[in-house]
């Protein structure tokens, strides 16, 4: 019964995100097949991620894949969302490992109580343990939602020694969301949309955000699309939170990493 609750848990918070991006672009809210596609999709993303959530409690240290025939240079951090954690991201964990990439560390969200400045000082602690840890004196961040914003602001504010040589955000709201009246504390306050805070993010590493004009969570849309100097990869038809089940954003992500 477990699972078809949480279905359900999903489905609601789905449906509502859509609504309120229809709401938001001025289009009727009408059943159609395309929403459908979209909201079962979300929900079940929504689902297995909460199911899979105990998996991922516990932090693990940064491991060279030994699965890796032909080791990359350049190790991989995955920053998780606050609504997530390192579970989440696993999947993208694999796929990158069965694509060559021996340092891939995904870790826990540091920014659930404290704002962005405070979460990318203790990012600051996992990186330094991955450079360590990799022997390297770069790495490449990859966030998924409120985590781009972290790994987004580490590298514009904190990066002195220029150990970031690329940040990838998916389904980030670089310019806030709408839908942030509904998260507590003070990262509700900084992510809301046109938040000044989130102005003075232009990037000094090279820059990608994967969005989806589809995503419920990110509202508008355009927000996950910056003004300064980042590269837009836009991947149609891709909800928040099956984004981090989606073989085309792994995909979208190994190139940008290339």
């Amino acid at each position: 019964m477990l699972p078809i609750g949480l279905l359900v848990f999903a489905g609601v918070l789905s449906l509502a995100g859509f609504v309120a991006l229809a709401v938001e672009r001025g289009e009727p809210v009408e059943p159609s097949k395309r929403l459908t596609s979209l909201l079962i999709r979300e929900s079940v993303a929504r689902t297995f991620l909460l199911l899979i959530r105990p998996f991922g409690l516990t932090d693990t240290g940064p491991v060279m894949d030994v699965r890796t025939e032909i080791p990359r240079s350049t190790p991989v951090l995955l920053v998780p969302g606050a609504a997530n954690n390192r579970s989440a991201l696993g999947f993208l964990r694999t796929f990158l490992v069965f694509r060559g990439f021996a340092w891939v560390w995904s870790i826990n969200p540091v920014h659930k109580h404290v704002g962005l400045a405070d979460a990318a000082k203790q990012l600051g602690a996992s990186i330094d343990r991955l450079c360590a840890e990799a022997g390297a004196s770069q790495i490449d961040l990859v966030g998924h939602g409120t985590g781009g914003l972290v790994a987004a602001w580490y590298a514009r504010h904190l990066d002195t020694d220029g150990r970031i040589r690329r940040v990838v955000t998916m389904g980030t709201p670089w310019k806030g969301t709408k839908m942030s009246v509904f998260r507590r504390g003070k990262l509700g306050e900084e992510t809301r949309y046109g938040a000044h805070i989130l102005d003075d993010l232009a990037p000094t590493a090279r820059t990608i955000s994967i969005w989806s004009p589809d995503d419920p969570t990110v509202i508008p849309t355009s927000s996950a699309v910056p003004d300064h100097g980042v590269e837009s990869v836009e991947v149609e038809s891709a909800g928040h939170h099956e984004m981090l089940i989606s073989a085309r954003i792994f995909r979208a992500v190994q190139a940008a990493l290339s």
